[in-house]
C-alpha cells in the first residue's frame, strides 16, 4: 500500500506556516511547500529527519496511507 505524505495537515494542526516550519527545520521552503502540498514522490531523507525533528514528531508521523 502507498503512503502519502501529511505534511500539509501537520501543519494546519500545529497552526505553523510552511515559512516557519523552513526556518526552524533548516528545510528550504521551496521543499517544504512541495512536500505539504504532496507534489513530491521523491523526499530527501535530511530534509525528513530535520521536519520531523522541528515538529516533534516521527519520520512515520509524516505520512499516512493512501486509501
Amino acid at each position: 500500500m502507498e503512503r502519502k505524505c501529511i505534511l500539509g495537515e501537520i501543519l494546519r494542526e500545529e497552526n505553523l506556516t510552511q515559512t516557519k516550519l523552513a526556518e526552524i527545520s533548516g528545510v528550504p521552503q521551496s521543499a517544504v511547500s512541495r512536500y505539504s502540498k504532496g507534489q513530491s514522490r521523491l523526499y530527501d531523507i535530511n530534509h525528513l529527519f530535520a521536519l520531523a525533528k522541528a515538529l516533534d514528531r516521527s519520520i512515520e508521523d509524516l505520512f499516512a496511507e493512501e486509501q
